[in-house]
């Protein structure tokens, strides 16, 4: 039975990344007045650089975040260049297409400015704080249990937004289950001054064992990266800086840079991606977004675009349950999942575009799909 939702009901949303905030931002906007973001820390950790499409000029306006956006000075992109099934290079543009570029952000300031606009906009933020458990009592509320700093507490919630990131810590207590696939896992090497190409595109190449992208940050920054299976990881020690400069040094794109670059000090970071979606992203009084309901690949560059849309969309639809124009929110669970069939067609196509090692670990693997977990 779904419990009557107001403009005075207590929301609460588990997790204070892009997906959390834009959601509370919002439900702000539309005069919510009981909300309450549950973080594990603030935004202080280093994150993977990443780009995000002119599209996104549309959400930061509506989330009034687009003046302090540019204010951080992100680095233009004007979209990819590739090696992709091909020995000869192909371009992906952004002008052509949208009349506009993209960014490479850094993903660290960009989150900050996410966090720094709740604070200012008075959302209540409940810092050093995890998600342990829910039940529902006899007013059909959750009764959250929480845990900050070794000590426990009860939170009640009229209704629950996960956006607990891959994790979908909320969702998977509720008996969820998510279709994944076979997840990447990512070796980056960072580099602390300009080291890479002097065009703002983002370079994309594939191998036997995988894909390598590179892009420069903001900063004067430069990042390289190596997408492959944790088993051809493992197997090749690619986590190792000799055995990743030797493999990049076969490439065409990254073996020139390597070459006129040898000196230079950088750190390698590992990183998990994996392409999945919930069985369901919605329940009784509940929800999912961002990551928490369905996670793309990072080939996309949609993971922050959709995280907004999504949070978006959530507000949106509690807007419309306060006013009594929905029952109940399963169009967003049927947009959520007709969103990621999108998202896999357009994997697909772009990796059975690679015919080079069809039948290599990396290329006749990556598209299979696990079962529920």
């Amino acid at each position: 039975m779904l419990q009557k939702i107001t403009q005075n009901s207590k929301i609460v949303i588990i997790g204070g990344g892009t997906a959390g905030i834009s959601c509370a931002l919002m439900l702000k906007k539309f005069h919510f007045k009981n909300i309450l973001i549950v973080e594990k820390n603030k935004p202080t950790k280093f994150m993977i650089g990443e780009s995000i499409s002119p599209v996104m000029k549309t959400y930061l306006l509506r989330l009034d975040l687009y003046s302090d956006f540019l204010k951080q000075n992100h680095e233009k992109c004007f979209g990819s260049c590739s090696y992709w099934g091909s020995d000869r290079m192909g371009y992906n543009d952004t002008i052509s297409h949208t009349g506009a570029v993209g960014w490479h952000i850094d993903r660290k300031k960009f989150n900050e400015l996410f966090y720094e606009k709740a604070i200012k906009e008075e959302i209540e933020i409940l810092e050093n704080s995890t998600f342990i458990s829910s039940k529902k009592n006899f007013k059909n509320q959750f009764e959250l249990k929480i845990s900050k700093k070794s000590e426990k507490q009860l939170i009640l919630a009229d209704f629950v937004i996960d956006a607990s990131g891959a994790s979908s810590i909320f969702s998977k207590q509720q008996g969820v289950l998510k279709k994944i696939y076979k997840p990447l896992v990512c070796i980056s090497a960072f580099f602390e001054k300009r080291v890479l190409f002097e065009s703002k595109f983002t370079h994309i190449e594939t191998c036997e064992k995988g894909w390598w992208y590179g892009a420069n940050l903001p900063n004067e920054k430069s990042i390289i990266g190596f997408y492959s299976l944790g088993e051809i990881i493992q197997q090749e020690e690619l986590h190792l800086k000799n055995n990743f400069l030797k493999l990049a040094k076969e490439m065409s794109i990254f073996s020139k840079f390597f070459a006129e670059n040898e000196k230079i000090n950088f750190e390698l970071k590992t990183f998990y991606a994996a392409s999945f979606c919930l069985e369901k992203a919605s329940g009784e009084n509940w929800l999912a977004i961002g990551d928490a309901a369905s996670s793309y690949d990072p080939l996309t560059s949609l993971g922050i675009e959709k995280s907004i849309v999504t949070a978006i969309f959530a507000a949106e639809m509690l807007l419309e349950l306060s006013k009594n124009t929905i029952q109940d929110v399963m169009g967003f669970d049927k947009m959520i999942q007709q969103e990621f069939q999108k998202y896999l067609k357009f994997r697909n196509y772009y990796y059975q575009k690679e015919q080079r090692w069809k039948d290599s670990l990396f290329w006749s693997n990556i598209l299979l799909v696990k079962n529920f977990v």
